[in-house]
């Protein structure tokens, strides 16, 4: 699966079918997307190193530690079979990428991260734009949350918890910490508490372990 906006390099789908084909446990490959539009403007530069961390960190270390990756929204392969086992995508999911992820972590395969395999990706110039892709993302992934939560007690769900513990921490712990520090920072400003920088600092780090 490739979106329009991608332009993938010429070994790329060969490398993701060869590695399915070779290990029967694997449900999806992924491989790697890189920002073509990345020296646009400031945003795009921004964009590019977040796709690198978030590739290096969570797709690979996941993959490398725990066995774990999940889908994202090009250069990817998925069997048919499996596909037709679940009966297709889920059309409430907007972020079908992630819920079908889920699913193929519960029918017992593996997804597995290939960086070999490297598309070109345009990403949003503008910062309208890259709000609402923003917006999807987080709409999307709190309903797969939501919806595999039960998860966390299931016997089969294995390593699909630290997932389900890794999104709470994306879109609520984080968030969370946000909002209570931006709330410390106002209070400040407006003169209604009063915080030594090495204290603002300790809760900050606080914020940051929880």
């Amino acid at each position: 699966i490739y979106h329009a906006d991608n332009t993938p390099e010429k070994d790329a789908l060969r490398l993701l079918v060869s590695e399915i084909v070779s290990n029967p446990l694997l449900g999806a490959v992924i491989g790697k997307f890189r920002t073509r539009n990345r020296s646009a403007n400031l945003l795009t530069r921004f964009i590019n190193i977040e796709t690198l961390a978030f590739q290096w960190m969570a797709q690979a270390g996941r993959w490398k530690l725990m066995k774990l990756c999940t889908i994202p929204g090009t250069n990817f392969i998925i069997r048919r079979k499996i596909l037709e086992d679940m009966g297709g995508w889920d059309p409430k999911a907007v972020a079908e990428d992630t819920e079908i992820s889920f699913r193929i972590y519960i029918m017992g395969y593996y997804i597995k991260f290939l960086p070999q395999a490297v598309t070109w990706e345009q990403e949003p110039q503008t910062m309208r734009v890259w709000f609402r892709q923003r917006v999807r993302w987080v709409k999307g992934n709190v309903y797969v949350l939501i919806k595999n939560l039960p998860m966390l007690l299931h016997p089969r769900a294995g390593q699909v918890r630290f997932d389900l513990f890794y999104f709470v921490s994306t879109y609520f712990f984080l968030l969370s910490s946000l909002v209570i520090s931006d709330g410390v920072l106002l209070l400040n400003a407006f003169g209604w508490a009063h915080t030594t920088l090495a204290g603002f600092s300790y809760l900050l780090w606080l914020l940051a372990i929880i």
